[in-house]
């Protein structure tokens, strides 16, 4: 559901109208198609690289560095694990603005990707302190 505001935050920051609605559904048919193959991509892979292994069952995800190491070694688990926090980083910077933007809409304060901090100064602190409440379990 996230998604959902994060994106109908971006149509308001925007001023999108009708005319919009046929490219963002190209776009969202893209994308979601595009996450879709990259998906059923990495089980394939993870199937053949793993079964060849003799792992039948990933049951930590210590074992998912195994998809890199036999073609890349050493640096296959290096290219995993920066993946992984190149992913991880990417999804809590995305919830944490839309954190900030539930916030600010609520409470009827000034937003906007285009403003400065001192201009929206609720929206920047949600954000920023979304952030660092994010990276205590980490």
């Amino acid at each position: 559901p996230y998604l959902f505001m994060f994106y109908s935050s971006g149509a308001v920051e925007d001023h999108w109208d009708k005319t919009y609605l046929g490219t963002n559904r190209a776009i969202a048919g893209l994308g979601m198609s595009f996450g879709g193959t990259i998906s059923v991509s990495v089980l394939i892979v993870a199937a053949l690289v793993l079964g060849e292994h003799g792992v039948n069952q990933v049951d930590d995800y210590h074992q998912l560095p195994l998809l890199l190491i036999p073609i890349f070694g050493f640096w296959g688990f290096v290219l995993f694990v920066a993946s992984l926090a190149i992913a991880c980083f990417g999804a809590a910077l995305e919830i944490a603005l839309q954190q900030a933007y539930l916030v600010a809409q609520g409470f009827g304060w000034t937003w906007g990707e285009d403003r400065k901090p001192r201009e929206d100064p609720g929206f920047c602190s949600v954000y920023t302190i979304s952030l660092l409440l994010a990276a205590i379990p980490i």
